[in-house]
């Protein structure tokens, strides 16, 4: 067996990609204290963060649905939302500190990366970070807003081109 045969293979590589992803942007990211003002990054440092995020989130489609895939997708999808300068602007004065919940999601993101693959839920050790994380979100307001099913952001790209082409 090649492999790019084995499924298995292909999602340890992904696995192994995002974790170095979500290692970088944590080095990035720096310190967050909890009560902290935010102080954003600076635009190569910030760029570079959100694209890494990005990646990773994305990456995440190609497994197969679990409990991991679920966590990730929600915590990733979660904090690429809130990682735009209009979001830590308009939520400065929230507690705790929108930086420092992005932070801890980061690390929920690097913790469940390190996982055994044949495993399709969570420990219990997971579970605890995983919804911990959750627990500071609900306090802040929802940066995802109203989100777009697959089908309507298709539609949209498909209306697009229909108009320019």
């Amino acid at each position: 067996m090649t492999k790019n045969s084995d499924p298995r293979r292909t999602l340890k590589d992904i696995y192994k990609n995002s974790c170095e992803r979500i290692s970088l942007a944590l080095k990035l990211y720096g310190p967050a204290a909890k009560d902290a003002a935010p102080k954003i990054q600076e635009t190569r440092e910030y760029e570079t963060i959100h694209n890494l995020i990005n990646s990773v989130v994305s990456s995440q489609k190609f497994e197969e649905e679990n409990d991991y895939r679920s966590a990730l997708q929600d915590t990733g999808t979660w904090i690429l939302s809130a990682y735009k300068k209009s979001y830590f602007e308009a939520n400065a004065k929230h507690a705790p500190s929108i930086l420092y919940v992005v932070k801890r999601g980061l690390e929920v993101l690097h913790a469940l990366l390190h996982r055994d693959l044949r495993r399709r839920q969570l420990s219990s050790t997971e579970s605890q970070i995983y919804f911990e994380f959750k627990s500071l979100v609900k306090a802040l307001p929802d940066p995802r807003g109203a989100q777009l099913s697959q089908d309507e952001i298709d539609a949209q790209i498909d209306e697009m081109a229909r108009k320019m082409g």
